[in-house]
């Protein structure tokens, strides 16, 4: 991502007027790359993504989990597996508590990934909510009163590349299980960007949204609005129940008693603060000397300090009522984004210890005289956190979390992001054979999984990812602004080519721009551009566009598993086949199928297009578009002019976008699963019902590879990192049958606190209980009143036997 930041001026900071239900496009910009392709292909019919899209997915889900006939995968998926689970693989991350109770106890929020809970310093974690309404995790404080109490807030507005958040989440035993406070079940909350609790008041919390400053006075009940609008990027509580508070764009402001009284702005005569061309402004105080308090200024306009955005690192000794800026030149932090990623840390016991970071990172021992760099472990860095007394500290960055101590800040800082799977991937695929695959993720480069090793291959930010599927050590990935590459051996990293269309890239390509290989010949790759389709048929030596006349606006392209293929071109009322496309010449008039489309899905964007697993006349679409019409379709006859489209996603949840779809090679006609913008659905009966895969967290899925051969699915997610779904053979077994379901059985209540009742016509000979990833909790033989209330609050499968050996499964909820 820097790479092509550190050429772009950034766009002016936006403000944040948010109607009473609507994000609208003009919020968008503090990191304009991506996030503008996202918006592009997301927003509506009126050029806005909706605030509440969680809720209604939520509610979505919720019924549908409990209702007794839904079966969601259990009957056609054999085993669901985080490829990256073990492995070094940190994403983007904005939010960091290190438990007063416990050192060791330490949360990490990441923008996608949900909140993440390590028990022994960072050398583990664990996942706390991998179904929590909103992953999207920004900001985290604890109660000092009482430590078990934890809130955190939701939806990243810089930067963001999944849907608004979905308020403020509270835990009251340490962290262990977090509910909505719903009171924040509105649109005011939709974007929190910073919380802090009173220092004076334990039922006091104070956050910072996208539109003002709130507290509340009854530890999340009620919530109250300050006298300080605009978009909030710091807060500090002071022992003397004062607040401090920064806004983007305007400057930095204080009340005397905290809600008692209004903000008012320091005024110029006790400060030396720069007025003009402001962006984020960090605000953070010394721990052990409260009144000690570092101000970070950033620039809106990368004019400033010749493409540097520092405007300055403010002190002051006595809580705001006065500043000097110990360093009066440019502190070089990095290049001209500080808006997406800005960092201020303060020692929580030497006044004179501060680390200032952008894309890089600086420090000072001398209370800001001076400063020397440092390495954060990775770039694009969000966040600061102390450890225990003893002058350790986190990182959190577009890496993951990493860890160092003052007296070693100019050494390589630890990496602690084993097992905190975050990694945000754009799009990947998968080797012939085995658990291999290849994938791009956001600033984190391009990894392969190759017999259960995870290892990075590129850098930057990785893209579209191939390997060919006739010459398994050969490879073809991609990053930002369409570079594409070829790697000989990509397991030996060795025979690396440069194969960009020099001419395609010169016509415009998108930020993560698509290329698509045939499976049936890896010689094959078909690049989109802003102009039209180009293709080569010889690893990327040569090109040729397809296209004569110039086409926008393609947003997909699929391509058929046929040595000669057609290839789709597919866009917001953009749907042509080229016929032949491997021997075609570039001369071709396309065949234009835009006008076959259902009025209802004109001006919708494509997600990635599939095919039916035996038949390449049979086209599977996911629209990413948000909108209230069905977004999954099925299109027959596609290589022909007489193409039938069918709606089968009628009752998945309302405006959720859908990236791609895939049948079961065994029951294609029945068997569907679709990738979302909020986890993984299935569908056992042609699309008529879908169920949530309580498998896979709700998290963006990208792009979802089908390796028909063996039945294995791999979903690649942004911000959970790849997973792996191996398909039952239905050869032998319907994919909708259970003979025990078919017996009249219920499982109740559902929710659950003691005892879950299962009512019969038959005995139950056993009934085990498992977590969502497979593992065995709970064992009962002979037995129809389940005792579960050791059970920790959660998501479950029961799955009971018959005496004759007939098997059934239900979910059900742990409260």
């Amino acid at each position: 991502m820097k790479n092509l930041l550190l050429l772009s001026p950034i766009l002016a900071l936006f403000a944040l007027g948010c109607s009473k239900s609507k994000l609208l496009q003009e919020k968008i910009a503090e990191h304009p790359n991506y996030y503008q392709q996202w918006f592009d292909e997301h927003k509506n019919e009126n050029g806005e993504i909706p605030l509440d899209l969680t809720d209604k997915w939520a509610d979505f889900d919720k019924k549908t989990f409990q209702d007794p006939e839904r079966s969601a995968g259990e009957t056609v998926i054999n085993k669901v597996t985080n490829l990256a689970a073990d492995g070094v693989h940190g994403g983007r991350t904005r939010a960091i508590l290190v438990s007063s109770l416990d050192s060791n106890l330490v949360f990490v929020g990441s923008v996608s990934g949900g909140l993440w809970r390590s028990q022994d310093g960072g050398n583990s974690w664990t996942p706390i909510n991998d179904h929590a309404s909103s992953l999207s995790v920004t900001c985290i404080t604890e109660n000092p009163f009482n430590p078990k109490e934890i809130y955190f807030g939701t939806g990243e507005v810089r930067g963001a590349a999944q849907p608004p958040g979905n308020g403020i989440f509270k835990s009251e035993d340490g962290g262990l299980t977090f509910n909505r406070l719903a009171s924040t079940a509105v649109n005011d909350f939709r974007f929190c960007n910073y919380i802090r609790h009173s220092l004076v008041d334990s039922s006091t919390v104070w956050i910072g949204t996208s539109t003002a400053l709130f507290f509340t006075k009854n530890s999340g009940k009620t919530w109250s609005k300050s006298s300080l609008s605009g978009s909030i990027s710091g807060i500090i509580s002071f022992p003397d129940s004062s607040m401090m508070a920064s806004v983007i764009g305007k400057s930095i402001y204080k009340s005397a008693k905290g809600e008692k009284t209004p903000f008012v702005v320091i005024p110029d005569s006790v400060s030396s603060f720069p007025k003009a061309s402001l962006g984020r402004i960090l605000i953070e105080n010394c721990k052990s000397f409260p009144n000690v308090v570092y101000a970070f200024f950033t620039s809106n306009s990368s004019a400033s300090y010749t493409g540097e955005t520092d405007r300055g690192v403010f002190r002051s000794n006595n809580g705001g009522l006065s500043w000097t800026r110990p360093f009066k030149d440019t502190i070089r932090v990095g290049s001209s984004y500080q808006a997406y990623c800005q960092m201020l840390g303060v020692s929580a016991y030497d006044t004179n210890y501060v680390v200032v970071g952008a894309v890089n990172a600086r420090f000072s021992k001398s209370g800001g005289k001076t400063w020397a760099s440092c390495s954060p472990g990775h770039a694009d860095n969000h966040t600061y956190a102390h450890v225990g007394n003893a002058g350790n500290f986190f990182y959190g960055n577009d890496g993951g979390i990493y860890k160092n101590n003052w007296a070693t800040i100019t050494t390589t800082p630890k990496d602690k992001s084993k097992g905190y799977t975050s990694s945000q991937y754009y799009a990947g695929n998968f080797g012939p054979t085995g658990l291999t695959c290849l994938g791009g993720t956001q600033d984190n480069g391009t990894w392969r999984y190759v017999n259960g090793v995870l290892t990075k291959i590129n850098g930057g930010d990785g893209a579209y990812s191939h390997i060919s599927q006739q010459n398994p050590l050969q490879a073809y990935y991609s990053t930002q602004n369409g570079a594409t590459y070829r790697r000989d051996n990509y397991v030996t990293n060795t025979g690396t080519t440069t194969i960009s269309p020099k001419i395609a890239v010169a016509e415009g390509v998108s930020f993560i721009n698509e290329h698509q290989i045939n499976y049936a010949d890896g010689k094959q790759l078909y690049y989109r551009s802003n102009k039209g389709i180009w293709r080569t048929i010889d690893r990327g030596s040569t090109w040729a566009r397809l296209n004569k006349s110039e086409i926008a606006g393609i947003t997909a392209v699929g391509v058929s598993e046929e040595v000669n293929p057609s290839v789709y071109v597919c866009g917001a009322n953009v749907f042509y086949r080229i016929d032949s496309a491997a021997t075609c010449q570039d001369s071709l008039v396309l065949t234009n199928l835009a006008s076959k489309m259902p009025a209802t899905i004109k001006g919708s964007v494509f997600g990635n297009v599939s095919f039916h697993p035996n038949d390449p006349s049979v086209m599977y679409v996911g629209f990413s578009t948000v909108s209230t019409q069905s977004r999954v379709w099925r299109v027959n006859h596609v290589n022909t002019d007489t193409l039938k489209w069918e709606n089968l996603g009628a009752n998945l949840p309302k405006e959720l976008s859908v990236y791609q779809v895939q049948a079961h090679p065994d029951a294609a006609d029945s068997v569907f699963f679709a990738a979302t913008t909020f986890g993984l659905y299935v569908t056992t009966n042609g699309g008529t019902t879908w169920e949530k895969e309580l498998r896979v967290p709700n998290v963006p899925i990208f792009e979802m590879k089908l390796r028909k051969s063996d039945k294995q699915l791999f979903l690649f997610t942004h911000g959970r990192g790849v997973w792996n779904i191996e398909l039952q053979n239905l050869n032998n077994v319907s994919p909708v049958k259970n003979v025990a379901l078919e017996q009249n059985w219920t499982l109740s209540p559902n929710p659950v606190t003691q005892r879950l009742m299962i009512d019969s016509d038959f005995d139950v000979k056993s009934a085990q209980v498992f977590d969502l990833n497979g593992r065995e909790i709970l064992s009962f033989q002979n037995e129809k009143q389940l005792d579960v209330s050791n059970l920790t609050s959660g998501f479950y499968v029961l799955r009971i036997y018959s005496e004759k050996g007939f098997f059934a499964m239900k979910k059900f909820v742990k409260e």
